[in-house]
C-alpha cells in the first residue's frame, strides 16, 4: 500500500484537495499508475485507479500548482 500525507505549510494546516499522481518506472519512462485526491486531513490513502504495487522504482507528483492557484510561493 502507498499513502501519502500533504502538509501546507505556509498556511500551517492540511493540504486539502491536492492531486496527487502515481506513476511507476519502467525503462526509460514514467507509467501512470494512479491518482487520488488528499482528503480534508490532508492524507491520501484511497487511490482513483485500481493497481497492483510490487517491488520497483515509484514517483508521487504533487499539483501544487493548482492547489496554490494565483498564490506565489516556492512551491509553484
Amino acid at each position: 500500500m502507498i499513502t501519502t500525507h500533504v502538509l501546507d505549510t505556509a498556511a500551517g494546516r492540511p493540504a486539502v484537495g491536492m492531486s496527487v499522481v502515481l506513476a511507476f518506472h519502467k525503462g526509460s519512462e514514467w507509467i501512470r499508475v494512479a491518482s487520488g485526491h488528499t482528503d480534508n486531513h490532508g492524507r491520501l490513502t484511497k487511490w482513483t485507479d485500481d493497481m497492483e504495487i510490487g517491488p520497483g522504482v515509484y514517483r508521487l507528483t504533487f499539483d501544487t500548482g493548482t492547489y496554490h492557484r494565483d498564490v506565489q510561493s516556492f512551491f509553484s
